[in-house]
């Protein structure tokens, strides 16, 4: 593994596990269910991205798609994706 897959694969564990945490402490203060905070996070996630990329939602879900791909087809080591 080349030295930007190391690293990528060290920010997306990063980020997942921030997140993760993020979550179940939003779900908690705001006392509604793990998978109905996971939503909010979906949701917001999409509408910031979209924001930053100065996209439509429609165009954002298909960078998101392409995303999601790579990150399938990325020989990173399994505990980075959840």
């Amino acid at each position: 593994m080349n030295q930007s897959k190391e690293k990528d694969a060290e920010i997306g564990k990063d980020f997942f596990l921030q997140l993760h945490r993020i979550t179940e402490r939003l779900a908690k203060r705001h006392e509604i269910s793990i998978d109905r905070s996971v939503d909010y996070l979906l949701a917001g996630s999409l509408f910031t991205a979209a924001h930053v990329y100065g996209l439509s939602i429609d165009d954002t879900v298909e960078v998101v798609q392409e995303i999601a791909e790579s990150v399938q087809q990325d020989d990173l080591p399994s505990d980075t994706r959840h």
